[in-house]
């Protein structure tokens, strides 16, 4: 704080060297006007910045639910998000797998920074078997 101070002083006596007085006090009120300014948009430009950040998501916890609906086979992936990032739209996929067979689908949608969004993804598949072993993955891009 003090550095910043020293140099408006030492800019100021350069700038109203050979100005009168009303004129040397115009220059000295404009700087001390501008520098009041920007310390106290200091914290609105930095929230500019956090704003630009992309999104940071971490998957909290994931559960496949295999079932039968009617006649079908369903497996269900609920996952629960948090947003360490900024804001902004992601793609979160799941990946279900077994034997030869896999299914991707994908969710997109918006979060803001410290958001946790629960989703759940609805996979209904002839070739799928719920007595089988299902492996699944969730990413996010």
């Amino acid at each position: 704080m003090n550095l910043t101070f020293e140099l408006i002083r030492d800019f100021s006596e350069q700038i109203v060297f050979g100005l009168n007085g009303f004129e040397a006090l115009l220059v000295l009120i404009v700087i001390a006007a501008i520098s009041i300014l920007l310390f106290l948009s200091k914290n609105s430009i930095l929230s500019v910045f956090q704003d630009l950040r992309i999104p940071n998501v971490d998957v909290l916890s994931q559960h496949l639910r295999p079932t039968i609906e009617g006649l079908d086979p369903v497996a269900y992936v609920d996952a629960s998000l948090y947003n360490n990032g900024g804001p902004g739209a992601i793609t979160v996929w799941v990946e279900l797998l077994q034997g030869e067979n896999s299914w991707k689908r994908k969710l997109r949608f918006h979060l803001e920074p410290e958001q946790t969004q629960d989703i759940t993804f609805r996979i209904s598949e002839n070739d799928l078997s719920i007595t089988d072993k299902i492996d699944f993955r969730i990413w996010i891009e």
